[in-house]
């Protein structure tokens, strides 16, 4: 089952697969139910029932304001957390991608990771896929990428 979270004040959604439950709501004391066929349910904890909760966002393709085919040359993250985070790089809905790994030095603690990305994987349109690696906890600020405009570019 999908559920539908929207954040109502920052008009942000968020969608939950695998989630058993057709409604959820945030009690005004902070802590959040989940609501199905059977009952009233009280979501916390760090796991569901054991299992590593598995988190993940794409954003939208993006020409980063170029019609120029491009590559990255690095990708910043500034983030808090703890454990690993991955980023697939991708650029036109192609399958050439490049998986970069973000390991967070001091758990919970504000940083800013830098890595190189792959020279093979170039385009006109830049997708990014963000997820945690083992139930791994991150709060993202900012993704920053340094772009490389390739004057010609032959696929093939």
């Amino acid at each position: 089952m999908v559920t539908i979270d929207t954040n109502i004040r920052l008009e942000a959604p968020a969608q939950y697969t695998n989630y058993a439950f057709d409604s959820m709501c945030q009690h005004p004391d902070g802590f959040y139910l989940g609501a199905n066929e059977n009952g009233l349910f009280l979501l916390d904890g760090v796991d569901d029932n054991g299992t590593a909760i598995e988190a993940s966002f794409t954003l939208p393709l993006d020409d980063l304001g170029s019609h120029m085919h491009k590559r990255l040359r690095f990708l910043y993250l500034g983030l808090e957390g703890n454990g690993d985070v991955l980023v697939t790089v991708s650029f036109d809905e192609l399958d050439d991608t490049h998986e970069i790994t973000f390991s967070i030095p001091q758990e919970h603690q504000q940083t800013g990771l830098m890595r190189p990305v792959s020279r093979a994987v170039f385009g006109r349109y830049l997708r990014l896929k963000v997820e945690n690696v083992n139930g791994s906890v991150f709060a993202l600020d900012s993704i920053d990428v340094v772009p490389i405009g390739l004057r010609s570019c032959l696929r093939g």
